[in-house]
């Protein structure tokens, strides 16, 4: 079959090029196929590369618990007297790509503060070692990690960075990636009008230029993005339909690390559309959206994703008069949290938690 170096490296270029194009469902296929050739080898380029290719594909299909399982499992595999044969072997660094990636499904699982030390471990190594493409892996990582937990301003940085290295280095994939990154930023987090339209304008360019590049991967997570921008915009028609485009496409793929969220927006935006529909028809369309994405969070473990669509809920409660049903709703998962009680989404929970409080 082959020296494991060079499994390795044909694993890497397969798996890459399904998960690419979306298809996780045959990523996952070849990935669990090579898993007994790594035991059997016992090799730890090899072991590290399955491991951490299955840590990816399972957590982008919304598979938590076995995604975090394998990036430990990676983690015990990894020795740094391979790095630099894996590195040339794969194209990219496996030591940033593992710290950067599995900062993302820390800040899903719910551990904020976390994901963003790790995040920036990961692309401090990726700097380290002056290799471009790790560092655009790993900028693009950090700016995700911000983006998901509402800080645009943090990931704006970052964004820049990977426009401008993606530019000098001329990669295909972070040309695309890198302006959505940042219409993102800008769309669902500027409070600046001519910001946010700006930033709608160049996140459906990245979108545009991932399509001609036949690219699938994150395109529900941006497509998110584009829809709370558009939310923000008062663009609701616009927004319903990105949605319903991103759950097809989440049906397609079995993309589903965000679809908790895609359920959220939907009923977010659902409620802003009240002025066309009667309000109690509204409410109980969105409230059903909200038990959706709950649904979804907690049968993945993502714990960020249930805190918000939770807060979604309770704050529709509020408005109904069910005070006591949203306090113990909201209170529940905000109490599970450990970290992170200045960002966004705790913020607004806890201030959601103190009213209700109030009213008794």
């Amino acid at each position: 079959m082959g020296e494991p170096l060079q499994i390795a490296g044909v694993l890497f270029g397969l798996v890459s090029f399904y998960s690419v194009r979306g298809n996780h469902t045959a990523s996952l296929a070849l990935l669990e196929q090579f898993l007994p050739v790594a035991q059997t080898r016992q090799d730890p380029a090899l072991s590290v590369t399955v491991h951490c290719f299955l840590a990816f594909t399972l957590m982008w299909m919304g598979q938590l618990e076995s995604a975090q399982a394998h990036y430990d499992q990676a983690f015990g595999f990894y020795n740094p007297t391979f790095q630099r044969d894996l590195m040339h072997t794969v194209g990219q660094d496996t030591e940033s790509c593992m710290l950067t990636y599995r900062a993302e499904l820390l800040w899903l699982r719910g551990y904020p503060e976390q994901a963003v030390t790790q995040a920036r471990h990961g692309l401090a190594v990726a700097r380290d070692l002056a290799h471009p493409f790790s560092i655009a892996e790993a900028l693009g990582a950090v700016a995700k990690v911000h983006l998901m937990a509402r800080d645009g301003e943090a990931a704006s940085p970052h964004t820049a960075s990977l426009e401008n290295l993606a530019e000098a280095q001329g990669f295909p994939w972070w040309l695309a990636v890198g302006p959505a990154l940042q219409g993102w930023a800008l769309a669902a987090h500027s409070d600046v009008c001519e910001q946010r339209e700006a930033g709608l304008v160049q996140l459906q360019q990245g979108l545009a230029a991932m399509q001609a590049l036949e690219a699938a991967l994150w395109m529900p997570l941006f497509m998110s993005g584009l829809a709370e921008g558009y939310a923000r915009d008062g663009q609701v028609a616009a927004g319903l339909k990105t949605i319903d485009e991103a759950l097809a496409l989440v049906a397609k793929t079995d993309e589903r690390w965000n679809e908790a969220e895609l359920y959220r927006l939907k009923g977010e935006l659902t409620l802003q559309s009240c002025r066309e529909h009667p309000a109690s028809a509204t409410e109980k369309e969105a409230a059903a959206y909200f038990e959706k994405a709950l649904e979804v969070a907690r049968a993945q473990t993502a714990k960020s994703w249930e805190l918000r669509a939770a807060t979604s809920l309770a704050r529709l409660w509020q408005q109904q008069g069910k005070h006591a049903d949203a306090h113990h709703l909201l209170s529940g998962i905000y109490s599970w949290f450990t970290e992170g009680f200045d960002t966004p989404d705790l913020r607004d929970a806890q201030a959601l938690i103190e009213a209700l409080s109030s009213v008794g």
